[in-house]
């Protein structure tokens, strides 16, 4: 997950090599140009959110941000 910056980043070089890359008369230098500003904000995407930590439900009461196994979801098929 990203935030709203990021994303906005992420959709606006996504949709310029869209653009690019759907011409029929293709020009090489501005695909390139567009691909590599596409590549450049995807590596530069962060997740927003806090990092989880394993915790022994046993022994910590806290559990804040914690990742407990066979009930924490962290995606899905």
């Amino acid at each position: 997950w990203v935030d709203c910056i990021q994303m906005h980043e992420f959709e606006t070089a996504y949709k310029r090599w869209l653009i690019e890359n759907t011409k029929t008369d293709k020009n090489p230098l501005a695909l390139s140009q567009a691909l590599k500003e596409l590549i450049d904000v995807l590596k530069n995407l962060r997740s927003v959110y806090p990092v989880g930590t394993l915790h022994d439900c046993n022994i910590d009461d806290t559990l804040e941000n914690a990742i407990i196994l066979n009930r924490t979801e962290l995606g899905t098929i």
